[in-house]
């Protein structure tokens, strides 16, 4: 199960076997057996991959709640962040977050509503 879920990870965050694995600290070939069930995923690697991608450990060991944490952690941002420069869509993306940092309250909540519904 934890190697379905490490590739949903992957493939959600839009990261190849090569990338993620570099994130983590692990060889790519690592993270194809993982995937593949043919490997397990220490608790130090387990954790990393929790605190770097803001992921559930419940979700991502036994597929319960959320895929991610609700709080969202500075290390998480900051991996986003470190995405945009390597986003095709970068100048956008920049735009969109100055926008809604100028939003009032009203308007994120809405924003935040809409967005839900696409999770």
């Amino acid at each position: 199960m934890i190697g379905e879920n490490i590739k949903t990870l992957r493939t959600f965050l839009d990261l190849t076997q090569e990338e993620f694995a570099k994130q983590v600290n692990l060889e790519r070939n690592t993270i194809a057996l993982v995937e593949r069930n043919k490997r397990n995923l220490s608790d130090k690697s387990i954790n990393l991959i929790c605190t770097r991608f803001n992921v559930n450990k419940d979700w991502l060991i036994e597929n319960k709640g959320n895929m991610f944490l609700e709080t969202i952690s500075d290390n998480h941002i900051s991996f986003l962040m470190g995405q945009l420069d390597q986003s095709e869509n970068e100048e956008l993306i920049k735009q969109i977050f100055y926008k809604l940092c100028k939003l009032n309250s009203k308007y994120l909540n809405i924003i935040d509503e809409i967005l839900d519904t696409w999770k």
